[in-house]
């Protein structure tokens, strides 16, 4: 009796160690499902991310190619010239005044007539004065 009642808890130990096995493995692939789903999901998420930014990347070229072919078509030798004589013209600036001749052009006795502009002559006797810079022109009223 004592004997069948240790073959028993024997058999009893086996069995149980058998199912500690079984739930040890169940447990290390359900891990193992649950890494891989996650290794799935990461993959996913970086292949959606991937596709995002070339979709951009793509949209950029595409802008910045079709900019540069509208550059081409616009940027004509009438164009430039065009776009040259206003750019010349939004620099100039127009002053006015009787005090114009004293202020740009030397008066001073000994002088050789030049101007704090550059280039011109002394203007005398002048009542009012208009002067455009880059042009330096002076007229008697």
């Amino acid at each position: 009796m004592v004997e069948k009642e240790a073959e028993t808890e024997r058999k009893k130990a086996i069995i149980e160690a058998e199912k500690e096995a079984q739930v040890a493995k169940i447990n290390f692939e359900k891990q193992i499902m649950e890494k891989e789903s996650v290794q799935k999901m990461a993959a996913i998420d970086d292949e959606i991310h991937l596709a995002k930014e070339r979709s951009r990347t793509d949209a950029e070229f595409y802008r910045v190619e079709r900019q540069a072919e509208a550059n081409r078509l616009l940027l004509t030798r009438e164009f430039l010239e065009l776009r040259r004589i206003e750019s010349v013209a939004s620099n100039q600036k127009v002053y006015f005044g009787p005090d114009i001749p004293n202020t740009f052009f030397n008066t001073e006795a000994g002088s050789e007539g030049g101007t704090k502009m550059g280039g011109g002559g002394v203007l005398e006797g002048a009542a009012s004065a208009v002067v455009v810079e880059g042009a330096a022109k002076a007229t008697k009223s």
